[in-house]
């Protein structure tokens, strides 16, 4: 990054943009291949409970009232989920 004006606004060469494109692409393409191997439900589970769909993070008992589960089987479910992206992570 250098900087071209007189009053600090940064430029980013070619090689700072390839660099994070590539770093977006592999994000992405992990992330995909990370919960491939999930459930449809561990999927759906995982993503409501941190928010990884953008919205805020969902409590054991808003999804249990919103997926008619009981909150000890959506922990079951949970925790299987999580244990699958562990094993991909290490």
């Amino acid at each position: 990054m250098s900087f071209a004006w007189s009053f600090n606004e940064p430029t980013f060469d070619a090689a700072d943009i390839a660099a994070g494109i590539d770093e977006d692409m592999l994000a992405l393409h992990t992330d995909r291949h990370l919960f491939d191997d999930l459930t449809d439900l561990e999927r759906e589970v995982i993503v409501k409970r941190f928010g990884l769909d953008g919205r805020s993070p969902v409590r054991l008992l808003e999804l249990e009232i919103d997926m008619h589960l009981r909150r000890d089987d959506l922990r079951e479910v949970q925790n299987s989920a999580l244990s699958k992206l562990r094993s991909h992570l290490t």
